[in-house]
C-alpha cells in the first residue's frame, strides 16, 4: 500500500508540473497573462494531457527507460520552486477568508479522496493476483518495447494488438519497474478515477451554485466511485478516455450558454479556457481509445467558441491557434505514431491504409483483429464466424441477457423517466391542468405553482439540451453497434443519467428544502444501483507492491531479416506473452520480418537460427542476454 501511494503521489505531482510549466509559458502572451487553472483537479487533467501528448512525440525518438524517472523526479520537484498558482488561491490570496465555503469544500473532497485512495490502494495491494486477458496478450509486452527502444516501424507484423497505438501505454511504460518489473499495472490507471472523484465530489457540495454541473456530478459520483473499488491490477484502458469525456462535459456544464444556435457563449477568460479543455480532453481521450472517436466532434462545438472570448483579441489567429496547439500535438503524434507501427491511419478500424512497405495488409487485419475485437464484445467465447453468422438477431438477444442488468442501463432508465416527468411538470407550469375531476385535484396540489417556478428557472436552451442529448446518442451508438462490451462503453448510460436527472432536478436547486431533498434521492438512488457491483474486501495488505506476473513457457523460433536472424518467443498452450523476453508473439507463423525495422541489437547478424522447438522459462527480471544476441 505504501509503495502505491508513493507512486500514485509522483504521478499526481509530475501532472501538476506540467500543467504549471504549460501555463507560465502561456503567461508571456499578452492575452493569457491572466489565465489560470480553475483549481488542482483541473490542473492535473490538463497536465496528464500535457504528459500524454507529448509522450506520443517522444516515444518515437527515445526510449523511455529508467532515465526518464529522474527526468520525471526532477519536474515534480520543480513545484517546490515555482509553486501551481490556481484561480482558487489568487482568491484566497484576496480574500483570505478563515473558513469560506470553498474551503470547506476543498477540504471535504480531500478527504474524501484520502479515503477512497486508501480503499483502492487496499484493494489492489491485497489481490491475489493479475488476470489474464489483453495485459498477457499485449499490454505488458507493448510497455517492454516502449522502455526498451525508440518506436519499432512495423511492429504490428510481430503481433497486431502491437500495433495498437494507446498513449496510456507509453505512460505505463514511463512508469513502470520501479519498485518491480510490471508495477504499473497496480498504479498508474488507478489514479484517475481517484482525481475524478475528488473533482466531482467537489463540484456536488455547489450544486447550488452551479446547479446543472453539481448534479451532473453528484448523480455519476456513484459510478466513479465504483470504478476504483473495482480496481484490480491490470493494463486495461477503458476508464481514462471515459473519464476524459466526462470531464469535458463537466466543463461544457460550466460554460455560459447562448441563445439560438450559439451555443456556447464565453464571459470569462475561464470560460475560454474551459471551452479549449473540451477539445483538449476529447482528443486525448481519443490518443488513449479510439472508441470514443465521437467525442472529439462534440468537442470541437465550445472550443471553436472559445476564441471570441470576453476580448476581441481572442479571435485572432495566432490566439486561436495557441489554443489549438495541445490537440493538434497530441493528434499529430499519435497519427505519426499509427502510420509508422502499422502503416494505417486509423488501426485497428480497417480504413485509411497507407501504400507503405509495412503496411498490415488489410485482410489480415480484418481476419486476425478486427473481426476478433467486434465478435469477442458481442458474444465472449464465441468465434467471429458463430457472432456474425446470425447477423443482430444471432448476437443481440445472448448479449441483453448477460449485460441488460448493467447498472447503467437501470441508471439511465431512471433519468429519461424523471425527464419526462418533469417535461409533463412544465407543461402543466405553462398551459396549467385540465377540466374535469383530475384536473380539479391537480389544481389543488402544489404541482402548477411549482412547475411554474421551475419553468422560469434557469436551464440551457432548447439547443443545448438537444446538444448534450445528441452526444449522449451518439456515444451510446457508436459503442453498441461497434463494438458493445461493457468496459469499452459503461460511462455512457451513466452520462445520460446525469444529464436527464441533472436537467430534471435543476430547476428546483433554488428551493431551500426541495431542490436538496430531490438530489438527495436520485444520489441515493444512484449509489442503490450501482452498489452491487461493488467488490468485498480482501486479506490484509501486504507494504509493498508484489507483482505476481505469470511466468508461461516458451519455445523459441528463428526469424529470418535480410540483416540475419532473431531469436522469437512464442507462449506454448497460451496466447498470454506477459513479461516475455523481447521480440515475443503468440502467432510466429504470422510474424513478416522484412516488413519490421528491428533494432540493432536484436539481430545476431550471420547467426545460426536456434532451435525452434527449444522450450524456455520466462523469467520475471529478464536481463539483457534474453534479446537473443
Amino acid at each position: 500500500m505504501i509503495a502505491i501511494g508513493i507512486l500514485w503521489t509522483i504521478q499526481f505531482f509530475f501532472a501538476l508540473a506540467l500543467a504549471n510549466i504549460l501555463f507560465l509559458c502561456l503567461r508571456r502572451n499578452s492575452y493569457f497573462r491572466e489565465f489560470y487553472p480553475r483549481d488542482i483537479f483541473q490542473a492535473f487533467w490538463i497536465g496528464t494531457c500535457v504528459e500524454l501528448s507529448l509522450l506520443q512525440i517522444v516515444s518515437i525518438f527515445f526510449a523511455l527507460s529508467a532515465v526518464w524517472r529522474g527526468i520525471v523526479l526532477l519536474t515534480a520537484a520543480s513545484l517546490l520552486f515555482t509553486p501551481l498558482v490556481t484561480e482558487e488561491t489568487r482568491e484566497r490570496g484576496r480574500k483570505a477568508p478563515p473558513f469560506s465555503a470553498l474551503a470547506v469544500q476543498n477540504g471535504a473532497a480531500a478527504l474524501f479522496c484520502c479515503a477512497l485512495a486508501v480503499c483502492g490502494a487496499y484493494i489492489l495491494a491485497t489481490n491475489e493476483g493479475m488476470p489474464g486477458g489483453d495485459t498477457g496478450l499485449y499490454h505488458l509486452s507493448a510497455v517492454r518495447w516502449t522502455a526498451g527502444y525508440p518506436l519499432v516501424t512495423g511492429l504490428a507484423n510481430l503481433h497486431d494488438r502491437l500495433g495498437f497505438n494507446s498513449s496510456f501505454l507509453l505512460q505505463a511504460a514511463l512508469f513502470d519497474n520501479w519498485t518491480a518489473p510490471g508495477d504499473s499495472a497496480w498504479t498508474v490507471g488507478w489514479l484517475y478515477p481517484l482525481v475524478a472523484a475528488g473533482q466531482w465530489s467537489k463540484t456536488a457540495l455547489q450544486a447550488r451554485k452551479i446547479p446543472l454541473a453539481g448534479l451532473f456530478c453528484l448523480f455519476t459520483l456513484p459510478f466513479i466511485v465504483s470504478l476504483e473499488l473495482r480496481a484490480f491490477p491490470s493494463l486495461y484502458y477503458d476508464g481514462l478516455p471515459q473519464l476524459l469525456v466526462m470531464a469535458a462535459i463537466l466543463e461544457m456544464l460550466r460554460l455560459p450558454t447562448g441563445a439560438g444556435w450559439r451555443l456556447f457563449v464565453p464571459r470569462t477568460r475561464g470560460d475560454v479556457l474551459g471551452g479549449a479543455l473540451c477539445l483538449i480532453y476529447a482528443v486525448t481521450a481519443f490518443t488513449v481509445k479510439i472508441s470514443v472517436a465521437p467525442a472529439v466532434l462534440f468537442g470541437l462545438v465550445p472550443a471553436l467558441a472559445a476564441p471570441h472570448g470576453p476580448s476581441a483579441i481572442a479571435s485572432r489567429p495566432a490566439r486561436r491557434a495557441l489554443l489549438l496547439a495541445l490537440p493538434v500535438t497530441a493528434l499529430a503524434g499519435y497519427f505519426a505514431r499509427n502510420i509508422l507501427l502499422s502503416g494505417w491511419l486509423l488501426y485497428p478500424l480497417p480504413y485509411f491504409r497507407l501504400p507503405l512497405p509495412w503496411s498490415v495488409e488489410r485482410a489480415d487485419l480484418i481476419r486476425n483483429t478486427w473481426n476478433w475485437i467486434v465478435s469477442a464484445a458481442r458474444l465472449d467465447g464465441k468465434t467471429p464466424e458463430d457472432v456474425f453468422a446470425g447477423g443482430f438477431s444471432g448476437w443481440f438477444p445472448a448479449w441483453w441477457k448477460m449485460h441488460g442488468n448493467m447498472p447503467g442501463f437501470q441508471a439511465l432508465a431512471i433519468g429519461l423517466g424523471l425527464a419526462v416527468a418533469a417535461w409533463l411538470a412544465h407543461s402543466i407550469g405553462r398551459r396549467g391542468p385540465g377540466p374535469g375531476q383530475a384536473g380539479r385535484r391537480l389544481r389543488q396540489s402544489p404541482v402548477p405553482a411549482l412547475a411554474k417556478q421551475a419553468a422560469i428557472d434557469a436551464l440551457p436552451p432548447p439547443a443545448v439540451r438537444l446538444f448534450y442529448a445528441g452526444f449522449v446518442a451518439m456515444m451510446l451508438g457508436w459503442w453498441f453497434f461497434g463494438a458493445p462490451s461493457p468496459r469499452f462503453g459503461e460511462a455512457w448510460p451513466w452520462v445520460g443519467f446525469g444529464l436527464t436527472a441533472g436537467l430534471a432536478a435543476a430547476p428546483f436547486m433554488r428551493k431551500p428544502f426541495l431542490g436538496p431533498a430531490l438530489a438527495a434521492a436520485m444520489a441515493v438512488t444512484a449509489v442503490l444501483v450501482q452498489a452491487p457491483r461493488l467488490p468485498e474486501f480482501r486479506t490484509p495488505p501486504p507494504m509493498a507492491i508484489e507483482p505476481r506476473i505469470p511466468t508461461p513457457s516458451l519455445k523459441q523460433f528463428a526469424v529470418q531479416t535480410p540483416q540475419g536472424s532473431i531469436t522469437g518467443y512464442a507462449p506454448i498452450g497460451t496466447d498470454q506473452c506477459w513479461d516475455s523476453p523481447l521480440p515475443c508473439t503468440p502467432y510466429p507463423g504470422r510474424v513478416r520480418a522484412a516488413a519490421i525495422d528491428w533494432p540493432p541489437g536484436m539481430i545476431a547478424a550471420g547467426g545460426q537460427a536456434p532451435d525452434a522447438e527449444r522450450s524456455v522459462t520466462n523469467r520475471s527480471q529478464p536481463g539483457a542476454g534474453d534479446m537473443g544476441q
